[in-house]
């Protein structure tokens, strides 16, 4: 018969777990820096589902945004997807995040954003271009904003 005392104390090396003050300081620096870089990934990965897409579609005819809209409402975490189209050539740009897009008549621009920060943000045409009826002399104004992107805590 085998000494019970002999088994216990000899058990095979796969039930073997080492302890925490067993291990190497490098491998538990490591072991530790694992895990939160799993829980940090494990986070994103979450967020990034639970993110909604909002798209608009946005028109803009002799310099006004039509249909009188003033304010276009997300919240933070959302993906923000603009298609503009125009009547005339307009260089675009959504302030604070400072995303740009140039759109010309008979095209859609389109501007993505990914709403990280809350606020409220101006949408602004910074140049109108030649009309779509053909007007010879390009009608440049300076900065006017279109309509805000305001962007709501969860």
């Amino acid at each position: 018969m085998h000494d019970p005392v002999r088994v216990r104390a000899f058990p095979c090396a796969a039930q073997q777990t080492p302890r925490d003050e067993e291990m190497p300081r490098a491998a538990r620096a490591f072991a530790a820096a694992a895990a939160r870089i799993s829980a940090v990934l494990l986070a994103a990965a979450m967020l990034c589902a639970a993110s909604a897409v909002r798209e608009f579609d946005v028109g803009i005819l002799q310099r006004r945004v039509e249909g009188g809209t003033s304010t276009l409402r997300v919240k933070r975490g959302d993906t923000v997807l603009l298609r503009w189209r125009t009547d005339e050539t307009v260089s675009l740009h959504l302030h604070g995040y400072d995303v740009r897009a140039s759109v010309s008549p008979g095209s859609t621009g389109t501007m993505r954003v990914e709403a990280g920060v809350a606020g409220r943000f101006p949408i602004t045409a910074h140049e109108f271009g030649t009309a779509a009826g053909g007007d010879a002399h390009p009608k440049k104004r300076r900065e006017t904003t279109l309509l805000y992107l305001e962007v709501l805590p969860e």
